[in-house]
């Protein structure tokens, strides 16, 4: 409907006035006739189903024009006006009909906030209720781009229908970004069993790209949907003018292919595609078999993340630590507001292995459904598994369940009032989604909660037929909680407990093989010594899964394996749980009486303050840091000891560890933050400035803005007990003289990214020198070697000079170089070393004569500009910016993932995962907005510079430098030369995604977040560079030279396509001169990127490159 309304040229009179122009549903009231056509048009081409022109049409979108209170009249309008189409378009034999659109309104609720699921709800009910009203005969609930927005727009559609005692069948269908998900994170998969609990007529895809992308995911839906699918594409993806590329018979035959491997049975086109898509379409499907609805009795749990419960998976873990009532830690930080905290044990029990966590806020002195909104409003938008909202007050989970993305678990359900509550629930589960939990308990006033397995099959069988029956849950929808009881208490009453359970488990599996079970492990240990309750949770868990356990709630944390719990430990808590012998609690509390816990429920030695101290920061945990530090500071240990000692052996470790590959960046990083914690709470205990293993001025060099590298340097520096003066970036030789003298630090480090910075650094050198100052000298960046810092930078400093070529390399040298004991011994090595490289290849450096040789560079042929406006992209998304990303760049370059990224991510490598947790975090904060603009202008080539012609009939130089030997490339050679007739042309562009990132890790740092300092200016780099890579696509399709279909983005990253983009300060061309014209020409300043004094541009996280399309153009160093 858009695009079509787009092609006919109207104007803001028939718009109803210019504050109504480009409101396209204010048409039905301006312009009826206009829309009737598009109606008419599609009809006569062989379309079934028209949509009303209303994809806007909730009053949410309508109030950005001033019309939210007219959008029933504007929806019924325009479902009037279709109904009217359909009508005459009708015939017995084929008749037509008119759905409602509903688009994804402006604004997500996982993403934005600001707007509640009631609130959207209602937004979504008022245009369902003009739709009806209007004659729709179905509705489409379309372009959802997160699970959340459908829900509400399910949950208001209901409303409507209940409002107006009429209901038409429903479609949802899902748009999925370029990256592999909606554009909230799920994937297809984990959108499905968000929504597959409402009565939908299909369940598809639309939208977001053309089909070729669209492939995978109608796969995964059409396995998994118990209802129809639907899929109705772009045509391809838009040129910045609008402009869609794909042709009715591409269309058509991708969706033919569709059909024909059985993915969709309704096919149809979103953006781009007009009458002649639809009639291709028509054609290409006719007599192709519909996909066959399945009928199965999977089980689906999401979040963000999806979950299928298998044989294969079980027992499914929750985690059981976000529970007010079984963690202290808990309870205290939401007691104390610390929401964000209490959060992060949730998350710890995911990083730790829990694909569901269990999230309960019941505490009898709080107001539970207050907290229990509170931490999910957090925890929705960061943890990425499924939810067990695990309450049993109806009101605080119809509070939590609008705020969970996906489907949850609704724990939990009974018959302890005789079916009121559990009536309740239900209602709650099956308008929302869930999966529900019932309880063995009843209203029985002796034995309600049922102990033995018959009184257990009892209950569950009288509940499951309420449920299936009378409540209109289907069996996979039901969980059975057989109850567990402490078996450790002595209490006769539960002697034999745990056997009654496990026999309740094989009957219920037996008798509902189509639902769940789930038991709460820990409850069966309560009340036993820690040790002994690691060991009895262990065999107990054991046991259950032999049993037909599907979910097992556990401290993820700290599951202790069956397999390594001695034997003769394993058959006494055989004996407690299965009652065997005159006192099997009494043998088993002699054999774990003054044991303590090991971490996988073996015993271990108690290790005291130091040792826990030293364990904290080397494997990057803070659990029992205060604590560890409180006994050593009680014990009499002065807090610098502290320092200088566990805190300093431990980061020492750490450093060695990463020497050895045992670790990566990313884990130095959080030892690094547990040291900084520490330090933080011995400081006020500390009299005066702390001494520190000494200081060290870093600094970005002259003309360089890039510092990722530098503070990644000063994090691991400071939190190695080095006292670090971060004098930023662009550091003139003055600035940094005049901190060498003020602070008089034992070392000096520069840093530098491109080519000219390697030679800013010799020149710094020379005045630090002259200056008559020589600290130790630490040099590294990008574009620097070890090569030239002996041959180039060493010659010019009166100090020692070294080369590190990561952090973790500057800090070991710094360790040696001022260690009393081995400095003067490490400083003599290196010097020996440098000589002994110098010697090895004795030939100088210099500048080698121009060479007559050379390669010629055949002719291209021109093509001349497609267009000459500007190209101005002010919101790029960053979803779609994802897959340009370099994978192995962001996690191996900058968080030092080692190995190949993307196998390593697709394997489940952990350290891999906990990177893309970091990585994903930042992503879905929206921190990060990409900006990119582009123009084309047209360009010939003379001698070693190129002409472009500014529009003005005046052409503008831009040199270029040319190789001294081998081929003599020059940039000017992939343009076509003027003597040849000219008539090419080159673009231009500039991308960023550094608006805010500096300050925003400088915040992050002062947090002690080190971590995700690190990462957020790393993703950025990336992001900007792949936002460059994505433009010079457009570009490249702009010139009429798109990339082969079988080309992959990994081939794409690595520049297999034709042409090629050069950017100043790199290797074919080190001089930033040329940064000059290419700002006067774009004004990248319009997207927040400005050039410094010294041609650099701000923020760092910008590229900015000269594009040629010459086939045989490629990368070369002057």
């Amino acid at each position: 409907m858009g695009t079509q309304i787009q092609a006919r040229g109207l104007s803001a009179r028939d718009y109803g006035g210019e504050p109504f122009e480009g409101c396209n549903e204010a048409l039905v009231l301006s312009r009826p006739d206009v829309v009737r056509s598009v109606h008419d048009a599609y009809l006569a081409a062989g379309a079934d189903i028209v949509e009303t022109d209303t994809f806007g049409g909730t009053p949410l979108v309508l109030g950005e024009y001033g019309l939210a209170d007219r959008a029933f009249e504007i929806n019924r309008r325009a479902a009037q006006i279709a109904r009217e189409a359909c009508a005459e378009a009708s015939t017995p034999a084929r008749p037509r009909f008119a759905a409602g659109s509903m688009g994804p309104t402006t604004r997500s609720i996982s993403l934005a906030g600001g707007l509640t699921f009631t609130q959207l709800a209602d937004h979504y009910r008022v245009q369902a209720l003009g739709l009806l009203e209007g004659g729709a005969d179905l509705l489409f609930l379309e372009t959802v781009q997160d699970a959340l927005n459908a829900k509400a727009g399910l949950a208001g559609i209901r409303k409507a229908v209940e409002e107006s005692g009429r209901e038409v069948p429903l479609v949802v269908s899902a748009t999925v970004e370029p990256s592999g998900t909606l554009l909230a994170g799920q994937t297809i998969e984990a959108f499905y069993a968000s929504v597959m609990h409402a009565p939908l007529l299909a369940v598809g895809l639309n939208c977001a790209t053309g089909p070729d992308l669209m492939g995978s995911h109608l796969r995964s839906l059409s396995g998994m949907a118990r209802t129809r699918t639907v899929c109705f594409p772009n045509a391809g993806m838009p040129d910045e003018g609008g402009r869609y590329g794909l042709s009715p018979e591409s269309l058509a035959r991708a969706m033919r292919r569709f059909a024909q491997n059985g993915w969709i049975n309704v096919a149809g086109g979103c953006c781009g595609t007009g009458p002649d898509h639809v009639r291709a379409l028509a054609q290409a499907l006719e007599g192709v078999a519909p996909r066959r609805v399945p009928d199965h009795h999977r089980v689906f749990l999401s979040g963000i993340d999806f979950l299928e419960l298998e044989e294969d998976n079980r027992p499914v873990l929750a985690g059981e630590r976000a529970n007010a009532l079984g963690s202290r830690a808990f309870k205290r930080r939401i007691a104390e507001g610390r929401f964000e905290e209490a959060v992060e044990i949730a998350r710890d029990q995911v990083r730790a292995g829990a694909q569901v966590v269990d999230v309960c806020l019941q505490d009898p002195e709080r107001d539970e459904t207050s907290d229990l909104t509170a931490f999910l409003e957090r925890a929705g938008k960061v943890v990425r598994a499924p939810l067990m909202i695990d309450t049993t007050d109806p009101r605080a989970a119809e509070a939590a369940l609008p705020l969970c993305p996906g489907r949850c678990l609704l724990n939990s359900a009974n018959l302890e009032d005789g079916g009121g509550r559990l009536a309740r629930m239900a209602e709650l589960a099956r308008t929302f989604g869930a999966a529900l939990v019932v309880q063995t308990i009843d209203e029985d006033p002796e034995e309600g909660m049922a102990r033995t397995a018959e009184r257990k099959m009892a209950v569950a069988r009288r509940a499951f037929a309420l449920l299936t029956e009378g409540h209109g849950l289907r069996p996979e929808d039901i969980f059975f909680d057989p109850l567990v009881f402490p078996c450790g208490t002595g209490s006769p009453r539960f002697r034999g407990a745990a056997a009654e359970t496990l026999a309740a488990l094989r009957s219920i599996k037996a008798e509902f093989p189509d639902s769940r079970t789930l038991l709460g492990i820990s409850n069966v240990s309560f009340g036993l010594p820690a040790a002994a309750r690691e060991a009895v949770n262990a065999v107990f868990l054991y046991h259950a899964t032999r049993a037909g356990l599907d979910v097992a709630i556990v401290n993820t944390e700290k599951i202790p394996r069956f397999p390594s719990i001695p034997e003769a430990e394993r058959s006494l808590c055989e004996d407690l749980l299965f009652d065997r012998g005159p006192d099997p609690l009494g043998a088993l509390l002699t054999r774990f009486k003054t044991r303590p816990a090991g971490p996988d429920g073996t015993p271990e030695p108690a290790v005291g303050p130091e040792e826990a101290l030293l364990r904290c920061v080397t494997e990057g945990s803070r659990r029992g840091l205060v604590e560890a530090l409180d006994a050593l500071l009680a014990a009499g240990a002065p807090p610098l000891d502290i320092v200088n000692g566990p805190l300093l052996r431990g980061m020492d470790e750490v450093g060695r560890r990463f020497a050895r590959n045992e670790l990566i960046v990313a884990e130095v990083l959080r030892s690094a933050e547990v040291m900084r914690a520490a330090v933080s709470h011995l400081e006020r205990h500390i009299d005066g400035a702390a001494p520190s293993r000494g200081t060290v001025v870093l600094a970005t060099v002259r003309g360089d803005v890039h510092d990722i590298g530098k503070n990644l340097v000063d994090m691991i520096l400071s939190n190695n007990g080095y006292r670090v003066v971060n004098l930023g970036t662009k550091v003139t030789p003055e600035k940094i003289i005049a901190a060498c003298r003020q602070h008089e630090p034992h070392a000096l480090g520069l840093s530098g990214l491109l080519v000219r910075s390697a030679h800013e650094m010799a020149a710094t050198a020379r005045e630090v020198t002259e200056a008559g100052l020589d600290p130790i000298l630490l040099v590294g960046g990008a574009a620097l070697t070890e090569r030239f810092t002996d041959r180039t930078i060493a010659p010019a400093y009166g100090g020692l000079t070294a080369y590190a070529a990561t952090a973790m390399a500057g800090l070991e040298l710094l360790n040696r170089l001022l260690s009393p004991e081995e400095g003067a011994a490490a400083r003599e090595e290196l010097r020996r070393e440098r000589e002994a490289r110098l010697a090895r290849s004795a030939e100088p450096l210099k500048d080698e004569a121009a060479s007559p040789s050379g390669k010629a560079v055949p002719p291209v042929e021109a093509l001349p500009p497609p267009d000459r406006g500007m190209h101005l992209l002010e919101a790029l998304d960053p979803s779609a910016l994802w897959p340009y990303v370099n994978l192995q760049m962001l996690y191996g370059r900058h968080l030092g993932l080692q190995g190949p990224a993307a196998r390593l991510l697709e394997a489940g490598d952990p350290r891999a995962l906990q990177l893309r947790e970091v990585v994903q975090e930042i992503l879905d904060s929206g921190w990060l907005r990409p900006k990119g603009l582009y123009r084309f202008f047209g360009a010939e080539s003379r001698g070693d510079s190129l002409f472009l012609d500014t529009g003005d009939g005046a052409r503008t130089e831009l040199p270029f430098p040319r190789q001294r030997s081998g081929d003599r490339l020059c940039i000017a050679d992939f343009v076509r030369p003027a003597s040849l007739g000219g008539g090419d042309s080159v673009a231009l562009l500039v991308a960023t995604a550094g608006e805010g990132v500096r300050e925003r890790a400088s915040s992050l740092r002062a947090q002690g977040r080190l971590l995700i300092s690190h990462a957020l200016q790393a993703v950025a780099l990336e992001l900007a560079e792949a936002a460059a890579e994505w433009i010079h696509r457009r570009i490249r399709e702009a010139w009429g030279l798109p990339d082969p279909e079988d080309l992959s983005m990994a081939d794409r990253l690595r520049g297999r396509y034709r042409g090629k983009r050069f950017s100043f300060g790199y290797p074919a061309c080190p001089d930033l001169e040329g940064q000059d014209l290419l700002f006067r020409l774009l004004g990248p300043e319009r997207i927040g990127v400005r050039l410094t004094t010294d041609r650099m541009m701000d923020p760092e996280a910008s590229v900015s490159a000269v594009v040629v399309h010459h086939p045989e153009a490629r990368y070369f160093s002057v």
